[in-house]
């Protein structure tokens, strides 16, 4: 599994990730960031619920099979912001804590919780994924790199571009 993630940072960092093999070009450019894989290329093994009963029917992301074990999981939207705060999401965060430490209980668009089992992992979000229709991607940490700006990423484009839709 080391080699593994060795070989994905790699990869990630030297070529495109459709040399990889299994993970999809990202070529779907909906934003002014990075393009990423389009909704209609995603691996079957990355779902999206814009609302699932085992987290409140709030949305989520369920990750199998190798994605399983993912160090994190948000949604972005257009300009690659995860800490927008949409109507309908309370928190009691101060504004140090969004801005700077980024905390994932101060922002609808990071997992409030994560479910782990054998089989996946369930990464369920702070609204309904209509409530937050303005994300347009997933950003998967397949790996932290602590101490550097190394992180292994999937970009998967949700469908139309939107958390209004599920996807596989």
């Amino acid at each position: 599994m080391r080699l593994f993630s060795a070989l994905l940072v790699v990869i990630s960092l030297t070529a495109p990730a459709a040399s990889f093999g299994d993970i999809a070009p990202a070529n779907c450019n909906e934003s002014v960031f990075k393009p990423c894989i389009c909704a209609s290329q995603s691996d079957v093994r990355i779902k999206f619920r814009e609302a699932l009963p085992k987290c409140g029917n709030r949305a989520a992301v369920i990750l199998e099979g190798s994605y399983k074990s993912a160090f994190s999981v948000v949604l972005r939207d257009r300009l690659n912001r995860d800490r927008v705060i949409p109507p309908g999401f309370s928190h009691t965060c101060s504004s140090y804590e969004i801005n700077v430490l980024g905390l994932n209980r101060c922002s609808a668009y990071k997992a409030q919780r994560v479910i782990r089992k054998p089989t996946s992992t369930t990464f369920c979000f702070g609204l309904r994924g209509k409530q937050m229709a303005k994300a347009t991607r997933i950003t998967i940490k397949l790996k932290d790199d602590p101490n550097g700006s190394n992180d292994v990423l999937i970009r998967q484009c949700l469908p139309l571009f939107s958390a209004k839709y599920d996807m596989n």
